[in-house]
């Protein structure tokens, strides 16, 4: 076997392992999120959300937290409407693709079983859970910092690519409008 075949197929096999994962996480998150009422500071970032521009972006000013995760949420109750699995959503997502960036930053200096036991252990995490069933921006901006480790954890090894140079620093600094917290 050529060293070509052998890197796709090594490659083909880290996608499947990444799509499970991935697929897992959406499943167990998605069934749960729509059970817990959405507390009053979740009801008050969709309500501004649904504000004309002139009071939506008078509160952005007002508002001590950074606009990525407002702009987004605004953007998308208007797709997908303002029911409380809609809203939060996008936290079941960003909440699902963190155990997949453990897996990948994990598997090749510990090996597959380390990896797989990582993306386990976040996946099952209670605060990654709770992340993922709020309205707020905490999973998308632990998503960026996950992001951002990958991107400097492939910049710093021997073999830094020159896309995680250009996204390292983009991905940290949609941490940072995301929450106060990246800071």
């Amino acid at each position: 076997m050529c060293v070509r075949a052998r890197k796709a197929k090594v490659s083909l096999a880290m996608f499947a392992s990444l799509l499970v994962i991935f697929s897992i996480n959406l499943t167990l998150k998605f069934a749960t999120a729509s059970i817990p009422p959405l507390h009053l500071d979740e009801a008050a970032s969709v309500w501004f959300a649904q504000q004309d521009w002139h009071e939506f972006s008078s509160f952005l000013r007002r508002d001590a937290s950074p606009p990525l995760y407002s702009m987004l949420l605004r953007l998308w109750t208007f797709i997908f409407g303002i029911s409380e699995l809609a809203v939060r959503s996008p936290s079941v997502l960003a909440s699902s693709s963190i155990p997949v960036v453990v897996f990948a930053m994990t598997k090749q200096p510990f090996g597959k079983t380390s990896a797989w036991l990582a993306a386990t252990m976040i996946s099952l995490s209670p605060i990654q859970l709770d992340f993922a069933h709020q309205a707020r921006g905490y999973a998308l901006a632990a998503a960026f910092c996950a992001f951002s480790m990958l991107c400097f954890h492939r910049v710093m090894s021997e073999a830094a690519a020159v896309p995680s140079q250009v996204w390292l620093p983009q991905t940290s600094a949609c941490c940072i409008a995301t929450t106060l917290v990246a800071f």
